[in-house]
């Protein structure tokens, strides 16, 4: 049976919507694993939540591009299933972080192992969430008729 369309988009939208935040959370992880779990944002400061407001804002404004572009590749990379594939997802995560590098801009020390390193990691864990909730959100309707064959 064909694919349906809606299957795609759907895969598309969740890697566009949900891809920056999911890298902003990711950067986040990395900042309290590096900082030894210590961190403890001032939550009865409304400036510590602007601040988290903003920068999921900018998460946006910068992730958005990656994020459309690993989901175009989610939406062209389903199984026999019906279900998003996996390599072809970390493939796009990592292709992306290593463009978003090489591409010349304002970013500073890009080319530091570290800040290299935490793109690849950002990009790739944000398609990793990405296709974890694009397939938890389309197992409901995959073909089923693969799995009793």
């Amino acid at each position: 049976a064909p694919l349906p369309v809606w299957k795609r988009v759907a895969a598309f939208l969740i890697f566009t919507a949900v891809g920056p935040l999911a890298g902003f959370a990711v950067l986040l992880l990395i900042s309290l694993y590096v900082g030894g779990w210590k961190f403890v944002p001032d939550f009865k400061s409304i400036r510590s939540l602007f601040g988290l407001a903003f920068l999921s804002g900018f998460a946006y404004l910068l992730g958005v591009v990656q994020a459309a572009l690993t989901g175009l590749v989610a939406a062209f990379s389903f199984n026999r299933r019906q279900l998003v594939r996996f390599w072809p997802v970390v493939i796009a995560g990592a292709v992306t972080a290593i463009a978003f590098i090489l591409v010349p801009g304002k970013i500073s020390d890009r080319t530091d192992p570290w800040v290299a390193t935490t793109f690849v990691i950002v990009h790739v864990g944000s398609a990793l969430l990405c296709y974890l909730l694009a397939n938890l959100a389309l197992w409901p309707f995959r073909n089923r008729q693969t799995e009793s064959a």
